[in-house]
């Protein structure tokens, strides 16, 4: 599960992989409510209840921290969407993931993500499908 280039030639403990796991999710969920940008190193490290050594003991640099978080998500979002993605044979089909993801904006209040506008879109209900 350590898939970044830092840790890629050591193998963690139990509590060193928790550790990491709770640093990257605490980064995940500052970044989606903040932005990349608008989350620092200190932030994640007060989130995640970690001091800077641990930080730098898992990541190399913010940029590691930050492609560990991409990676997080990616892993979130194929799971979550895997039951419709796996389905997409028909165009009821498609309806039903696009359906899944409008109703997945909503619950989320349309926040996070990169291009506000484009989600503002969703949350109006914009249906790429008849």
């Amino acid at each position: 599960m350590t898939s970044d280039a830092h840790d890629a030639g050591r193998a963690l403990t139990r509590k060193g992989q928790a550790t990491r796991d709770r640093i990257v999710a605490s980064a995940a969920s500052l970044m989606f409510e903040r932005g990349v940008a608008g989350t620092t190193t200190e932030d994640v490290q007060k989130a995640a209840g970690v001091g800077a050594s641990q930080m730098y003991h898992y990541f190399a640099d913010r940029q590691d921290l930050i492609r560990a978080v991409i990676a997080h998500q990616t892993r979130a979002v194929l799971a979550s969407q895997q039951p419709y993605l796996g389905a997409l044979d028909s165009f009821d089909a498609l309806r039903a993931w696009r359906d899944h993801l409008i109703a997945l904006e909503h619950r989320l209040g349309c926040k996070g993500g990169c291009d506000r506008h484009a989600r503002r879109g969703a949350c109006r209900g914009i249906h790429l499908l008849p």
